[in-house]
């Protein structure tokens, strides 16, 4: 039987010696239960060790890997080659759109980072807090409101599928919204309206049209779009105004 062959073209790009990303052609074969992944690495060590590529746990849990692949933001470890559909034509693979590109394929996370840390993302216990804040118990309810939104791995997926179609400019991206959202809806934060009061703000909840294909980009089931509307939903209900504390835990 002969091997079959799988033709990849990659985005190269070096800021040292680059005015702008050029594709470059490879050719791997095609093993059992092959990844995306696998085929990167592969290229890497036995093809060109100058292709820089990002990955680390290769187990579809720290969010490292994430690329374009033929358009459509994935996780390298966790798409399988056999999924991919490319008519005979070879799979095209980029850095993940709206970020910053350090070299190749690895994207540059900081200015992600500075936004996520600019929202404060911790929790905040006030005197209404149940028990001792931080440390209290939460019911199964109270957990479930959550909507899997602590279960973020940062990967930079749906951030990466939003277009000018479905955002404004500055628009902070759904994954700063799900991590305000994750704490807006604990029982345990007191900074609920604080929450909401700024992401009702310029380049927050209403600068985008929330889009199916953000909450298809995310790798562990959020629904980052449904996570915005329940802000939405929290920010009308709770008229954001006044000091009286946010009633966001009951509207989201």
């Amino acid at each position: 039987m002969a091997e079959q062959r799988l033709g990849l073209q990659i985005s190269r790009y070096d800021p040292e010696t680059h005015d702008r990303p050029e594709a470059r052609n490879y050719e791997v074969a095609v093993g059992e239960s092959m990844t995306v992944l696998d085929a990167l690495v592969s290229i890497q060590q036995e093809q060109d060790s100058s292709l820089a590529i990002r990955y680390s746990c290769r187990g579809g849990f720290c969010g490292a890997c994430g690329v374009q692949v033929n358009g459509v933001p994935v996780l390298a470890c966790r798409t399988r080659v056999s999924s991919l559909d490319c008519n005979g034509s070879p799979v095209e693979i980029a850095p993940l759109q709206n970020h910053p590109v350090i070299r190749d394929l690895v994207a540059d996370f900081d200015p992600t980072f500075l936004t996520l840390g600019a929202g404060e993302p911790w929790i905040q216990p006030d005197a209404e807090s149940p028990g001792s804040g931080m440390d209290s118990d939460m019911t199964q309810e109270e957990v479930d409101r959550l909507g899997r939104s602590q279960a973020c791995i940062s990967c930079g997926l749906c951030d990466a599928a939003v277009t000018g179609a479905n955002a404004s400019a500055g628009f902070i991206g759904p994954a700063a919204l799900v991590r305000e959202f994750r704490l807006a809806a604990d029982v345990r934060d007191g900074s609920d309206r604080d929450r909401l009061e700024k992401i009702n703000d310029s380049g927050g909840i209403w600068d985008c049209d929330p889009d199916e294909s953000w909450d298809d980009a995310c790798p562990v089931g959020i629904d980052p779009a449904n996570k915005i509307e329940l802000l939405r939903e929290a920010s009308i209900a709770n008229k954001i105004a006044g000091r009286k504390r946010v009633e966001s835990e009951a509207a989201v």
